[in-house]
């Protein structure tokens, strides 16, 4: 992986994705919707979580975000939020799991690294859950677009492409 920022703010995480392509923003963004939503259940940081990016860099291309919350964000919080998202990566379906497994069928991402101020961690594209089940799901025409993650329809838990207004910044 290319060189990239060390971590050492406890409230940080670090998020490597090996590729010699570019990242789309629209699965990039579904990604991080779904940080986003983890991160504030009440079982890792609650809802007032504030989750931002605070840096990025290409090469491979790697993002630095931050989590502050109401109460103090622990190194352990913050190790045991890492080891829902890796879980999350393993599974064959969910949200999270679907939008990393777009992101290495259609950006070519070949691994992704988690990193904090005390570990890291690397998952291979083999070893995502979802591969398949975005791959039949496309292929079935069960609502995803070729090489894009959002479905089309809200009844499924999409956000919608239908109409203007619609979609995670409106209606």
């Amino acid at each position: 992986m290319s060189a990239a920022p060390e971590i050492t703010p406890e409230n940080h995480i670090g998020f490597y994705f090996e590729t010699n392509e570019g990242i789309s923003l629209k699965n990039l963004g579904a990604f991080l919707m779904e940080i986003e939503h983890l991160a504030k259940l009440k079982s890792h940081f609650g809802p007032a979580a504030k989750v931002e990016i605070v840096g990025a860099g290409t090469g491979t291309f790697w993002m630095e975000i931050a989590i502050s919350a109401i109460s103090d964000v622990s190194t352990a919080l913050v190790e045991s939020f890492v080891k829902a998202i890796l879980s999350r990566f393993k599974r064959k379906k969910g949200k999270l799991a679907e939008a990393i497994a777009a992101l290495a069928m259609d950006n070519g991402v070949v691994s992704a690294e988690i990193t904090t101020k005390d570990q890291k961690i690397t998952i291979q594209k083999k070893d995502l859950g979802a591969i398949e089940t975005v791959a039949k799901k496309r292929s079935d025409n069960d609502g995803y677009v070729q090489k894009g993650y959002w479905q089309d329809g809200l009844s499924e838990g999409g956000f919608g492409v239908r109409a203007f207004g619609e979609g995670p910044f409106g209606g």
